[in-house]
C-alpha cells in the first residue's frame, strides 16, 4: 500500500528548507504520515498555489498512471475556494486566478503590479470584483463532488481543508434580498418552482458528499477547522509559521492534534 497525498503548497511542504524534495518529504504532512504507518511507498503530487481544479487533474493523473492501485492510501488537502484554473488568451497559457502574489502581496505594491500584470488585466477585464461569494461556493460544490467520484474506487482516504474559513464563506452568502436560482418543474401537469439555496447550505453539500461513502472514506473538510485556520487559533502561531506556510513544528502539531486519529481509524 502506497501513501499518495495531492494538494497545494501546504501539502507540497513550501518554505521549508533546505528546498529539496527528500528533505521535505521527510518532514512535511505525507512524511509524518509515512513514518508512523506501513507503506510501501510515498508518493507527494500536491504543487505550489494549486488549485481545487489542479488537484482534480493531479488525480486523474495518478489515476491513469502505471503507480496507481485502488488499495493506496489517499490525502487530499484542498486549496482555497478563490484559486481558479482559468485558460487566458494572455500568454496562451493556463494560470491559476487569484495568483499566490496576489493572495499573499499587497496589491498596492508596485513590485506586485508589475509582477502580476496578467492577473491585474484579467481582474479589470472581468469584473470579478462585483461578484458574489457564491460563485466561489458553487464551484466548490462541483469540485469536492468531482473529486469524491475520482477517489470513490479507493477504500481508503482522508480529505480535509488546508485554506480559507468554510464557515465563514458560507455565512458571508446570508445576505437580505438577494435573488437566487428559480428552479422550476411540471407535476402532474402543474408547474412548480422554488428558489434553490442548495449550494449556500452546508448541510445539503455534506448530506450529498457522506453518501454512499465508506468508514474508510472521510471527508473532514467541514468538521475540522482548516490548517490555515487551526494554527492561526493557536497562541502563539509565529512558532509555526514560516513567512505563510507551516514551518516543521506547524506540520507536525497539525499531524499530531487533527490527522493521526483519522489515519489510525482509516488503517
Amino acid at each position: 500500500m502506497k501513501l499518495v497525498t495531492f494538494g497545494d503548497s501546504w501539502i507540497h511542504g513550501d518554505e521549508l528548507t533546505p528546498d529539496t524534495p527528500e528533505y521535505r518529504n521527510s518532514v512535511n504532512i505525507g512524511g509524518l504520515i509515512y513514518k508512523d504507518f506501513n507503506f510501501t511507498e510515498y508518493i507527494n503530487y500536491a504543487n505550489n498555489g494549486a488549485s481545487n481544479e489542479r488537484i482534480i487533474l493531479q488525480l486523474m493523473e495518478y489515476k491513469n498512471s502505471k503507480n496507481y492501485s485502488k488499495d493506496d492510501l489517499i490525502v487530499v488537502g484542498l486549496s482555497s475556494l478563490a484559486r481558479n484554473l482559468l485558460y487566458i488568451n494572455l500568454k496562451n497559457s493556463p494560470l491559476t486566478l487569484p495568483s499566490w502574489d496576489i493572495m499573499h502581496l499587497n496589491s498596492n505594491d508596485d513590485a506586485f503590479k508589475e509582477k502580476d500584470k496578467d492577473y491585474l488585466d484579467w481582474f479589470e477585464k472581468t469584473g470579478f470584483y462585483i461578484t458574489n461569494t457564491r460563485n466561489e461556493l458553487v464551484r466548490y460544490a462541483l469540485n469536492i463532488f468531482s473529486i469524491k467520484s475520482l477517489l470513490s474506487d479507493n477504500k481508503k482516504y482522508l480529505v480535509w481543508q488546508s485554506l480559507d474559513d468554510l464557515d465563514f464563506l458560507y455565512k458571508t452568502v446570508e445576505m437580505k434580498n438577494w435573488n437566487d436560482i428559480t428552479l422550476h418543474w411540471d407535476e402532474k401537469n402543474v408547474n412548480h418552482s422554488t428558489i434553490s439555496k442548495i449550494f449556500f447550505d452546508k448541510e445539503y453539500i455534506k448530506k450529498e458528499l457522506y453518501s454512499n461513502i465508506e468508514k474508510t472514506q472521510m471527508w473532514i473538510n467541514f468538521t475540522e477547522p482548516s490548517w490555515q485556520k487551526y494554527l492561526k487559533s493557536t497562541p502563539d502561531i509565529k512558532t509555526y509559521i514560516n513567512k505563510t506556510h507551516p514551518n516543521e513544528l506547524g506540520h507536525f502539531l497539525w499531524y499530531d492534534k487533527i490527522i493521526k486519529k483519522y489515519i489510525k481509524t482509516i488503517l
